[in-house]
């Protein structure tokens, strides 16, 4: 017992006596620091609160691939508001990559997992999550600074925005199956960036307004800022 108790002490000497793992600041990409195991990350939990707590609020289907419960994370939720730091123990799960007032990304295990919320007014807010595994699971909800409300409509309308005015009626079900591999950006405060780099005007034009877009957010959901066709031009 007196050897086994030794040593305890003395690894938890040896822990204690440790330089404390390298500390980062959330408010940028943390990619760089992921390689630390069991790294300390200090979040500010009041500049970050209202992302936080509408994190709390989200149903267990917004992140469906890999389950992090609703009690899991107000755990999370509730170390970072008494301690002000989380742990990082794991290279492929559950890793911080980049926090901000506005935007949360995670490494997840066979993926990465993003929530942004949107400002529509004082208390109102859009919410977006995109649960990236293979494909993007889109999700989005408007907080009217209580209660979290899904909006199937917004994503429809999302998806309607990126056909032209006059396309065909079977465009929609043409791209259907292809939208979850699109790429989402939205990390920005103010819009959203959806992409698809491997679509071509050439073959495209016809039922999608290019395959670069920008989204302007309001209440009345996306707004198109800006459409472009990136590399092959269409033909004359």
């Amino acid at each position: 017992m007196r050897i086994i108790l030794s040593s305890l002490l003395a690894f938890a000497l040896l822990i204690g006596c440790k330089p404390d793992a390298k500390v980062e600041v959330l408010g940028v990409s943390l990619d760089d620091a992921q390689k630390v195991d069991g790294k300390k990350v200090r979040v500010d939990y009041d500049a970050n609160k209202e992302l936080l707590e509408i994190l709390c609020l989200l149903p267990d289907s917004a992140m469906a691939s890999w389950e992090w419960k609703a009690f899991e994370r107000r755990r999370w939720v509730d170390d970072i508001k008494t301690k002000g730091f989380v742990m990082d123990t794991s290279e492929t799960v559950m890793n911080v990559k980049t926090i901000t007032p506005h935007f949360l990304d995670y490494q997840v295990v066979d993926g990465t997992w993003k929530l942004a919320i949107y400002k529509l007014g004082p208390r109102s807010r859009l919410v977006f999550t995109d649960d990236v595994t293979g494909g993007h699971d889109i999700n989005i909800f408007l907080f009217d600074g209580k209660q979290l409300q899904a909006r199937e409509d917004f994503l429809k309308a999302l998806r309607h925005a990126l056909l032209p005015a006059d396309a065909a009626e079977d465009c929609l079900g043409t791209w259907a199956e292809e939208f979850p591999f699109f790429d989402f950006d939205c990390s920005r405060e103010n819009s959203l960036l959806v992409t698809m780099p491997a679509i071509d005007r050439v073959s495209n034009d016809q039922c999608l307004i290019g395959n670069k877009v920008t989204f302007a957010i309001s209440g009345d959901g996306f707004k198109v800022e800006k459409a472009e066709w990136l590399g092959v031009k269409a033909s004359d």
